[in-house]
């Protein structure tokens, strides 16, 4: 079945309290069941940790989209505090009672993040052993995608460092020197600690 769900990544202001997701069944051929459910992402003792959440609400929390079908789901926010909010929000696909056969079910795991303009991530890095480690001082969480150093790349999406942790990425085309990534968009690079 060829389901799409969206946004997959958002970044969204303080003041946004409502929108849309949005199944997309179009070119599926037989019906899909997804329950959506959202966990915090919250830092404790430097690493990132998820916890369910009821800040973000969705309506129906449960869905059925038949196939050729598109359908919008609302959800509502609570109040926000100062600080950026980071969610997970998971798609976890059901198993369809009349279908026949193995079913393969689809989980998808959404990073949607509410975040003032002025939020920004301040990184530093230590390569070493084919391991970069990175610590967030900022208030922004740092999407990190294709760091580079010495001319070599690590390809792809490293992963997300909230403010206030630090994580160990396994980089086995790195070697030495100063390295710059991709962050929330912009290559930039990371100050050796």
């Amino acid at each position: 079945m060829a389901v799409s769900v969206g946004p997959t990544s958002a970044v969204y202001s303080p003041s946004e309290t409502t929108g849309v997701l949005t199944v997309d069944n179009s070119n599926g051929d037989g019906e899909v069941t997804y329950r959506i459910s959202v966990d915090e992402v919250v830092v404790i003792d430097s690493k990132s940790v998820r916890q369910p959440s009821n800040k973000i609400r969705f309506a129906p929390a449960l869905i059925t989209v038949q196939p050729g079908k598109t359908q919008t789901v609302r959800y509502l926010r609570g109040s926000s505090g100062a600080s950026e909010e980071v969610y997970r929000i998971k798609m976890t696909q059901l198993p369809n009672p009349g279908a026949k056969g193995i079913q393969t079910l689809a989980h998808q795991d959404l990073s949607w993040i509410w975040r003032k303009d002025s939020s920004k991530p301040i990184l530093v890095g230590r390569l070493n052993a084919k391991q970069w480690s990175v610590t967030n001082s900022g208030d922004a969480t740092a999407q990190i995608v294709s760091p580079t150093t010495g001319g070599s790349t690590q390809s792809g999406l490293m992963g997300y460092v909230l403010p206030g942790e630090t994580r160990v990425f396994q980089v086995p085309n790195l070697s030495g020197g100063p390295v710059s990534a991709i962050v929330n968009g912009q290559r930039m690079e990371i100050s050796e600690r």
